[in-house]
């Protein structure tokens, strides 16, 4: 004779098939539920971060004359419900504003969602009036404002999941025209 009694058999047939259209209804509602649940819950780990700034009017090429900014940004994490909600059709993006004087200039870069800070660099080019400014003027540093945002849009709906923003304002020292922005990510 088995060890459980005919009660203990015949309960746990009547629990066992109840108990697993339980766990299949809340297995369902999990992964339905997925993209919902990554939206609520944040899909980037912290804010991205400016790192580099770069400024030169480079004598010959086809910038000559104008200013050159480039801007190296550390793009924020993505969190793990971020990375495992990501779909084909997922829209992650970085954009880089920066501004001299009253001219601003906007940089994009489709992105990856990765678990890891992701570096990227941007180059945005200033019409040749403000590289003659900044080139004749007596200071030697020039103010540049940098916004940075990264956007997160899971289900490409044109609605972000996530966003992220951060601004920084730096005087940067204005490159020689025999240093050139090599930058090893571009």
């Amino acid at each position: 004779m088995s060890a459980y009694s005919r009660e203990e058999r015949s309960l746990t047939k009547s629990v066992a098939p109840a108990l697993a259209a339980v766990v299949a209804v809340l297995g369902v509602w999990v992964f339905a539920g997925a993209g919902d649940a990554a939206a609520a819950e944040n899909v980037l780990s912290g804010k991205p971060r400016v790192g580099t700034v770069r400024a030169m009017v480079p004598r010959r090429g086809r910038d000559a004359g104008r200013l050159v900014v480039w801007v190296r940004v550390d793009h924020a994490a993505g969190t793990l419900r971020g990375v495992l909600g990501e779909r084909p059709e997922t829209v992650h993006r970085g954009r880089v504003v920066a501004r001299v004087g009253g001219v601003s200039r906007v940089a994009t870069r489709q992105l990856d969602l990765d678990r890891r800070r992701v570096a990227g660099g941007y180059f945005l080019r200033f019409p040749r009036s403000t590289g003659r400014a900044v080139a004749s003027g007596a200071a030697r540093r020039v103010p540049v404002s940098v916004s940075v945002s990264q956007t997160v849009d899971l289900d490409s709906d044109g609605d972000a999941e996530e966003r992220a923003a951060v601004a920084a304002t730096r005087r940067v020292a204005l490159a020689t025209p025999a240093t050139t922005i090599e930058p090893k990510d571009g």
